[in-house]
């Protein structure tokens, strides 16, 4: 992918780059939807992400898209939201952010390119907003710690493709180790390294092929209604708290009059799934794959019959996936409503459950799946 995007550069610019930059896609563990209510989650970088080759430029922002061989041209002026789902709105969203924080952010000239499947909740966006933040950060000379391009990259998120996600994945793709977890507290950004040592396991992603969008689904609407929960909370207690985080799943429980029930069993599985996220970290320091694979399961539970997130062919492939020995574990991973389900495997299956559950779910669905594997990765990295 590398000598693809530079050759590229070249071909468009005439010249090589100054600088070449990976921002890292990433897979999270356990801990979905929690990221944006305070919780903490269990994220890490992989080794499946986005490419960039840049140098600086002269009066005008360049970008050329060597996926889709699309070039923009914008001047510093113009630097504002493009129509929704316009993948120049994650850089010109970075920029816009850093130059909020006082910083000159001078033109810069770049192609990038990558190999993370669309739409397979790996967040491409993040790698986007931070494989080009350290890239412009540096050869600008900005001085960004990773802590403030992670919050950079979010904010981009939110104002320029008008998606409220929480800090995780920008985070993943900027602090990650390779074969570790990152135990994220997303309310003070605290974190520790829990190892994944694989041994006779691993890890890998299963695509339903259902294509999601963020911005247009009920990603927001969720985030909305646990605000609301945290409303109605705050006045049946009496408290000040900024985040869901706060309360116990028993609190939760005895204010459940006061709740509609949607909202009710949004803010339960919260609570919920912050919990397992505190022993799927105990069990990675202990080795118990087997166990981290049961919560996965119950989080599943809790993102389709609670969370309401999940769909068909999600449920699908992790009904499959308890039906059989080789697979410990499995759940919808990602916004929903599409997209993966990651999943721990005994790496000896002989693969054979490959076949047959592409038979059954082309059966189901009249489309055939997508297996990806890959490696847990180092996050994002900038070279000469």
């Amino acid at each position: 992918m590398e000598k693809r995007v530079s050759a590229d550069f070249q071909a468009i610019y005439g010249s090589k780059p100054q600088i070449k930059a990976f921002g890292p896609g990433r897979i999270n563990l356990i801990g979905e939807h929690v990221d944006y209510n305070g919780g903490i989650v269990l994220p890490a970088a992989v080794d499946l992400g986005i490419t960039f080759a840049i140098s600086t430029a002269g009066d005008n922002f360049e970008f050329y898209s060597c996926d889709l061989q699309e070039r923009v041209v914008i001047s510093p002026e113009e630097i504002k939201p493009r129509k929704q789902n316009s993948w120049v709105n994650y850089f010109l969203g970075v920029i816009e952010e850093m130059t909020k924080r006082g910083h000159d952010v001078r033109p810069v000239k770049l192609a990038f390119g990558g190999n993370i499947p669309i739409g397979s909740g790996m967040s491409s966006s993040a790698a986007l907003e931070c494989g080009f933040g350290v890239a412009i950060n540096e050869i600008n000379d900005l001085g960004f710690d990773r802590k403030e391009l992670a919050h950079i990259g979010q904010m981009a998120e939110h104002n320029f493709a008008g998606v409220k996600c929480g800090i995780m994945d920008q985070f993943a793709s900027l602090f990650g180790k390779e074969s570790s977890f990152i135990e994220l507290d997303c309310l003070n950004l605290e974190h520790k390294y829990h190892p994944f040592i694989s041994g006779e396991y691993q890890l890998l992603l299963i695509d339903t092929h259902v294509k999601h969008s963020l911005a247009d689904s009920a990603y927001n609407e969720r985030r909305d209604e646990c605000e609301e929960g945290l409303r109605v909370l705050n006045r049946v207690y009496q408290k000040e708290h900024p985040e869901l985080r706060h309360f116990s799943k028993e609190e939760i429980i005895d204010a459940k009059d006061a709740l509609q029930d949607s909202t009710y069993n949004r803010i339960l599985y919260v609570a919920e799934e912050i919990k397992r996220v505190g022993e799927a970290s105990e069990m990675l320091d202990h080795g118990d794959i087997v166990g981290i694979g049961q919560l996965l399961y119950e989080s599943h539970y809790g993102l389709k019959k609670k969370y309401e997130v999940s769909c068909s062919e999600l449920d699908f492939l992790v009904d499959f996936a308890q039906s059989r020995k080789e697979i410990f574990g499995a759940r919808m991973m990602g916004g929903g409503f599409g997209g993966c389900t990651i999943n721990i495997l005994n790496k000896e299956n002989d693969g054979s459950w490959k076949e047959e559950l592409n038979t059954l779910y082309f059966s189901a669905f009249n489309k055939e799946i997508s297996v990806y594997e890959f490696e847990i990765s180092n996050g994002a990295t900038t070279t000469t």
